[in-house]
């Protein structure tokens, strides 16, 4: 009887759990990724304080403005994360910072870049990068998209893995 009593316990104290959490907002099981940069600070794009990327802004023609390399940074990951129809159009000559990482627009091969990347006659320095295979450049995969009126500069390496075998 006493186990019983303990299993109503705990079921009643569930329930309420359930009931509490069901009226709560969504924003509430939300975690803000830069929670600890309450005010960013922009270089180039790069919050100095968090590192996080300035997001670019969509225009009036539905396309994202691109002016500086976080915004780059920022639209290639989008892309990476699904985004493949996502129109950009470059409205600066941009610097990718020494150290950063560049992965290009495009590098997963199941999100492959389907849209319009109009450079608009500006020049892109990707630096130098050492990159894991074969997808280096501006932008790496792409199917029915078009990218124009861009200049690319940078230096690629292809990292190279050793192995050793014993016969």
């Amino acid at each position: 009887m006493r186990m019983n009593e303990r299993i109503k316990r705990a079921l009643s104290v569930l329930l309420c759990l359930y009931m509490v959490v069901q009226y709560l907002p969504m924003s509430a099981f939300v975690m803000n990724v830069s929670a600890a940069c309450t005010t960013c600070s922009y270089s180039n794009g790069i919050c100095t304080v968090c590192s996080s990327n300035e997001p670019a802004v969509i225009n009036s023609d539905s396309y994202y403005e691109i002016d500086n390399a976080g915004k780059l940074l920022w639209f290639a990951t989008q892309v990476k994360a699904g985004k493949v129809t996502w129109n950009a159009k470059v409205t600066a000559d941009i610097t990718i910072p020494s150290g950063t990482t560049w992965i290009p627009i495009g590098y997963n091969t199941s999100k492959i870049f389907n849209a319009t990347f109009d450079g608009g006659n500006y020049t892109i320095d990707l630096g130098t990068q050492t990159v894991p295979g074969n997808y280096y450049g501006l932008v790496a995969n792409m199917k029915s998209a078009t990218v124009k009126n861009v200049r690319v500069k940078g230096t690629f390496t292809a990292k190279t893995t050793s192995a050793s075998a014993t016969t």
